[in-house]
Formats: C-alpha cells, sequence, structure tokens
C-alpha cells in the first residue's frame, strides 16, 4: 500500500510535464509514445528512487508530521526529476518544425 503513495506522488511530477508538452505539441502517435513513456518513468522510477530516499520521512513520522510533508515534497521532486530527464532523453525538447507565426 506505501508503494501506491510512492508512485501517486511521483506520478504527479510526470502528469505535470506530460500536460505542458501536449499543450505545446501537436499530437502525432509517436508523441503519445515519448508522453507515455515519461509518465511510467516518472511514476515507477520516481516513486522508487523517492521510497529509497524520503521513505523514512513518509513511513516513521507518525509523532513528527513535518518529516512527512518535506519526505513527500522530496518523492514529488524524485518523480519529476526522472521525468524531465526522460523527456530530455526521448527528444520533447526538441520544437518540431514547420511551426511558425
Amino acid at each position: 500500500m506505501t508503494w501506491l503513495i510512492y508512485i501517486v506522488l511521483a506520478g504527479a511530477a510526470g502528469a505535470h510535464i506530460v500536460v505542458v508538452n501536449i499543450a505545446d505539441m501537436p499530437a502525432p502517435e509517436r508523441l503519445a509514445a515519448k508522453l507515455w513513456t515519461v509518465m511510467l518513468s516518472s511514476a515507477v522510477l520516481g516513486g522508487a528512487l523517492g521510497r529509497m530516499i524520503f521513505g523514512s520521512m513518509l513511513e516513521e513520522s507518525n509523532p513528527m508530521p513535518g518529516r512527512a510533508i518535506v519526505g513527500a515534497a522530496g518523492v514529488i521532486a524524485a518523480g519529476l526529476v526522472l521525468g524531465a530527464a526522460t523527456a530530455i532523453l526521448t527528444g520533447l525538447h526538441v520544437k518540431p518544425a514547420g511551426r511558425g507565426l
């Protein structure tokens, strides 16, 4: 059950990257595959990295809720970093040619 918390928190950061890229580009089929790659890597890998780094802050923070807030922010940041790295690796940072004013 705790894995779901990490996946949802890190996936929220990946969803932000996906929404920004959908609003900025037209949606061909290749773009959909790239966006799903960003979403999956952000959720799964970001969740795993967030659990490794911030797991004790979220799971063992019963008397100290401030640690849980910092841990949740850290998991979201891990998802955002891995999602952004995947977006760059898949080429989402390159704008398509032919879109002029």
